[in-house]
């Protein structure tokens, strides 16, 4: 496995990261702490300062900037609703929906956008939801280009927002100008600021290749895609950003534009042990979890295995049913986590695994922070 880790910030996304969370008044030290509460065991004191650092990097940089200004509001202020707030903000969906990370410099990678939007057109796209806000996707063989309006309005933005989007879409360049030049003396100050702590992208890149010893960056889409895996001699880029802290982006094999492009994305609040499942944004494994506790039946094995381990023929006779549907209730929560297995001889003991349910509620607090917090 090839993995090229991108050590470089990239200053388009930077810049746009850090207004978002200034117009908004979104603090590095709230995604400390949310993220602390989820994962105090595994972070250090590199993460810390890391986190610490980018805030006051934040208030420098931003110190004179007008939250309340027009052009500020409308490329940083959060629209609602949407598939997750900073999602809802016009610079995000002119930005992270395209996945370039090409161009470390802002007006180059407003360029390659632009490129890309042009190409996206050219070829045919189908919208689809997802963390980004947008996902553009490949048109099915024999499939027909809708047009934009009537895709955009069916994501089920809200009114107001949908026109936004579609104006934004259909001007794409004008308005990246517009952007570009608004967020450039920030921009400016952003890249000087980073070049004095030089620690804060080189401590993400020796934290994950000492990762990726052991795991693979897909390992946060685990669970995703089913049957899907990369080959072993495919490519992975790998990028950070520092102000899209929570956040975690890809773009694999499928998408529209870059055939065979591996690229992973990390946050700067992100580690190894964060909830794959969640960042994957596996809801249909989730959904299944909590019909698996909401099971009264379920709910009471998980209370008796709490008090002893057993197995399934004893359990079927303490409960007077029939070993087969004992046998897919516990694989059934085997497989959510939320048993332990032990094997002794021919038989194998369960136990209700207290930790692996704490941690099932602890993703679910992750996913609705990281898209409270961005």
């Amino acid at each position: 496995m090839n993995t090229i880790l991108d050590t470089k910030p990239y200053m388009l996304y930077e810049t746009v990261g850090m207004l978002v969370k200034y117009v908004n008044r979104i603090s590095m030290l709230e995604i400390r702490d949310a993220m602390l509460r989820l994962y105090r065991n595994y972070v250090d004191e590199t993460w810390h300062r890391r986190l610490e650092c980018l805030q006051d990097i934040i208030q420098e940089v931003c110190k004179d900037v007008n939250r309340e200004a027009t052009e500020m509001q409308y490329f940083f202020g959060r629209r609602e609703p949407g598939p997750g707030r900073d999602a809802t903000t016009m610079a995000r969906v002119m930005t992270i929906p395209f996945q370039a990370w090409r161009d470390h410099t802002l007006a180059g990678e407003a360029r390659v956008l632009k490129e890309n939007w042009r190409q996206i057109q050219e070829r045919g796209f189908r919208l689809a939801g997802g963390l980004p806000g947008l996902t553009f996707l490949p048109l099915a063989s024999g499939e027909k280009q809708e047009g934009l309006f009537r895709q955009v309005y069916r994501m089920g933005f809200s009114g107001d927002f949908a026109m936004e989007v579609v104006s934004v879409l259909e001007d794409y360049d004008a308005t990246m100008d517009r952007l570009t030049e608004l967020i450039l003396p920030y921009s400016q100050r952003l890249e000087q600021k980073l070049q004095e702590y030089p620690w804060l992208m080189e401590g993400m890149g020796e934290y994950w290749a000492s990762r990726f010893l052991t795991m693979k960056p897909e390992a946060f889409l685990e669970g995703t895609k089913p049957d899907w895996a990369l080959p072993e001699t495919a490519e992975r880029q790998v990028c950070f950003c520092l102000m899209d802290a929570a956040e975690f982006h890809s773009e694999t094999g499928e998408a529209i534009l870059h055939d065979g492009r591996n690229l992973f994305v990390f946050g700067s609040a992100l580690v190894a042990e964060c909830s794959r499942r969640m960042y994957g944004e596996d809801l249909d494994e989730v959904c299944a979890a909590f019909r698996a506790l909401s099971d009264k039946t379920k709910l009471m094995l998980l209370m008796r295995l709490s008090e002893g381990r057993s197995y399934c023929q004893q359990l079927a006779e303490e409960n007077g049913s029939n070993t087969g549907n004992m046998s897919r209730s516990l694989a059934a929560l085997t497989r959510h986590g939320f048993l332990k297995q032990e094997q002794e001889q021919f038989r194998t003991y369960y136990t209700t695994d207290i930790d692996g349910i704490g941690q099932f509620f602890g993703e679910v607090q992750d996913l609705f922070q990281r898209r409270r917090n961005g």
